[in-house]
């Protein structure tokens, strides 16, 4: 038997519910003097930032773990806004995953 299709319509109220209910979560910690649990990775420190440059520079290597980490952690707390080429190209890797990461130009520590 084959799945049931689901419209577009349906696909935008079904994310347009997740994202009330991400809202709803959100100010009810705000409420309670709590940062939601998505808003708790600590930003990166100087050390880990320039590792995470030099890497999307090439001038160094990470192992994948590490680097899927250190791209996550600097998006999200929007560390790499002020360079706005290191930036591209760090959202641009974690689009593409770890196994497109060589084919890019991403230098890559495997064990």
């Amino acid at each position: 038997m084959s799945q049931p299709s689901i419209s577009r319509s349906e696909r935008s109220a079904f994310g347009a519910g997740l994202y009330e209910r991400a809202q709803h979560v959100a100010k009810r910690a705000a409420r309670r003097g709590q940062t939601p649990a998505l808003l708790q990775a600590p930003p990166l420190r100087a050390k880990e930032l320039d590792a995470l440059r030099a890497w999307l520079v090439g001038s160094s290597s990470l192992r994948p773990d590490e680097a899927r980490l250190l791209l996550e952690r600097a998006i999200e707390r929007h560390q790499l806004v002020d360079e706005p080429a290191l930036h591209w190209r760090a959202v641009k890797a974690r689009i593409a995953g770890d196994t497109n990461w060589a084919p890019m130009g991403f230098k890559l520590i495997l064990d």
